[in-house]
């Protein structure tokens, strides 16, 4: 017997496939195989942050925005969940999911004259969908601003001071480069906002360092990294997936007692300089639940071990 199955229209993601059998004794057997469909999710962009301020009884005034999603077609897009960071006469954060016309009004608390605030998208994701940050409106204000991008730039060295080259720095909102042979690097078109600054660099323990971008301001973020214990080392990769489809960024890998890495916007992760032998990895984001699993690293080789969460 032989089966096709068509996984051109299924969501990414993992899956299990299990044949059955039953014969006329009748005596049963089954075996069952893992599946991962890569093709490629579809992509939505914020097309807009419209900020506004609205009068209240004693000059109390409330900072609103209204966020508007459309998939690839420029058709409203429901169900994206998103994170904003709130800025100016209130400070704080927001988060919600957009209705079936693609819209999501945030709001601050009443503020005693408040004259104006500014609304930046951290975060956001719709399973079984990727996010296109680079056709995106980021920010708005009530002025009439629009989206504001920043640079992260620094220097990345190790204990005795003397700079790291080709150490690969990345943010949680997918830009990313390589320090040049002094150690340097600089990213541009870094969304304002909260941001989480990664690097790993062979032979050496990789770091995250948070970093607050601000609109046309250049952030510095400095790593001194500490050289991986002595003997065999590799590294661990892999793709962290949601059960309801769909490839997870922001999923933060940790390695029991050791290094750590974020995933980019496409899922991916790689924990570089892992002792040889057997480690525990733990795959944590929020509104999920932690997955923790074993795995056994060969020294100089690579390993991969993919996740796939369940929502809480």
């Amino acid at each position: 017997y032989t089966a096709d199955w068509d996984t051109t229209s299924e969501m990414d993601g993992a899956y299990v496939v299990t044949a059955r059998a039953i014969d006329s004794v009748p005596s049963e057997g089954s075996d069952s195989s893992n599946v991962i469909v890569e093709n490629g999710s579809p992509e939505f962009t914020v097309d807009a942050v419209n900020v506004s301020i609205a009068s209240g009884n004693g000059n109390r005034n409330t900072g609103e925005a209204v966020i508007t999603v459309t998939d690839g077609d420029g058709d409203p897009l429901d169900g994206v969940a998103i994170a904003a960071t709130i800025s100016g006469g209130w400070n704080g954060t927001r988060n919600g999911t957009t209705d079936g016309n693609g819209l999501l009004l945030l709001k601050t608390p009443k503020v005693k004259n408040l004259s104006f605030v500014q609304f930046c998208v951290d975060d956001a994701s719709k399973a079984g969908w990727g996010w296109d940050i680079a056709n995106s409106m980021i920010c708005g204000d009530s002025d009439g601003g629009g989206s504001a991008f920043g640079t992260v730039a620094g220097r990345v060295s190790d204990v005795t001071t003397d700079g790291i080259s080709n150490a690969a720095v990345s943010t949680d909102s997918g830009q990313s480069t390589d320090t040049d042979a002094f150690g340097d690097y600089s990213m541009a078109n870094v969304p304002v906002g909260s941001r989480t600054v990664s690097v790993t660099a062979s032979g050496y323990e990789s770091q995250n360092a948070p970093a607050i971008v601000t609109e046309g301001n250049t952030t510095i973020v400095d790593f001194t990294l500490s050289e991986t214990p002595t003997g065999g080392f590799g590294t661990i990769k892999g793709t962290v997936y949601s059960s309801e489809g769909g490839k997870l960024s922001g999923v933060l890998l940790q390695v029991l007692g050791g290094s750590s890495s974020l995933t980019n916007k496409g899922g991916k992760y790689n924990i570089q300089n892992v002792p040889a032998g057997l480690q525990t990895v733990t795959a944590s984001k929020g509104g999920y639940d932690d997955l923790e699993q074993d795995v056994t690293v060969a020294a100089g080789g690579n390993v991969t071990l993919n996740f796939t969460l369940i929502p809480q």
